[in-house]
């Protein structure tokens, strides 16, 4: 926590991501370091090679094909964005695909004390561009393009399999 609090890390994930990624990748980062034995943790401190290990692991991070940042982040710059035109003139006009899509979208807040994922539609939705959710909420852009691009793929698999 004291390399988090000292904003040495978030300036490394800045100079190795860049501003469009530093973001993500800090809360990635600190996700896989909360995950570690803190005994490995403190071996690493104390043999003066963790701020090392931490680079290490935002490198990999932010190169690596395989690594779970570039699966969820990533890879969204290498593909055109998908437009999912969910409400489209044939589910308007068909009334199972319409009250399907309905279906869909309150299944998407089942079950969870927030109903994150609606309210991410309903944002997208009312402002229309991932850019102006990003900004309206605080989350980081990448995070709400992967996040309402796995909503749409819900929407879409749950209509087409009603």
């Amino acid at each position: 926590m004291q390399l988090y609090n000292s904003g040495e890390l978030r300036k490394s994930c800045l100079s190795i991501g860049g501003k469009d990624w530093a973001d993500d990748l800090l809360q990635e980062v600190v996700l896989v370091l909360m995950e570690k034995p803190d005994e490995k943790i403190m071996q690493a401190y104390n043999a003066g090679y963790f701020k090392f290990y931490v680079v290490r692991i935002i490198m990999t991070f932010f190169n690596s094909k395989t690594s779970t940042f570039y699966t969820k982040y990533r890879h969204l710059d290498k593909t055109p964005e998908i437009n999912f035109d969910i409400i489209d003139d044939s589910v308007l006009k068909d009334d199972s695909k319409y009250i399907a899509l309905e279906r869909a979208i309150q299944k998407l807040s089942t079950g969870k004390d927030f109903p994150y994922e609606q309210k991410l539609l309903e944002l997208h939705q009312s402002l229309k561009t991932k850019k102006k959710v990003s900004r309206e909420t605080g989350i980081p852009y990448r995070t709400v393009c992967h996040n309402i691009d796995v909503i749409y793929k819900k929407l879409r698999h749950d209509i087409d399999n009603n």
